[in-house]
């Protein structure tokens, strides 16, 4: 999975930027600069996919561990930046069950 996000990335690489925000501009802009990544985490879990998938009302709070945060960075001009991208692959104890999260 990792190599194929590599080379999907080379044709997408605008992905691997951020999202910044400049004190002021009223908008943000994409921006990506030469070596930019995404996040790539592979986590085991517990969970219960079959839980996830049943047709009932659930707690949004249940999904919380299985969310990848997508956490700001300040810069030391004061710009705010978000990644546009990160990936978690989530492997299940219980079922030998993969769920990639994009």
């Amino acid at each position: 999975m990792k190599h194929s996000l590599s080379l999907t990335l080379q044709h997408f690489f605008p992905l691997a930027g951020n999202l910044t925000w400049c004190p002021q501009s009223t908008v943000p802009e994409i921006v990506y600069v030469d070596g930019d990544s995404v996040s790539f985490t592979i986590v085991e879990s517990d969970f219960s996919f079959d839980h996830l998938c049943e047709n009932h009302s659930r707690d949004a709070k249940e999904f919380s561990p299985l969310n990848t945060p997508l956490l700001p960075r300040s810069s030391a001009t004061g710009e705010i930046e978000y990644p546009l991208l990160a990936l978690r692959d989530i492997v299940s104890k219980l079922w030998n069950l993969r769920w990639a999260e994009y």
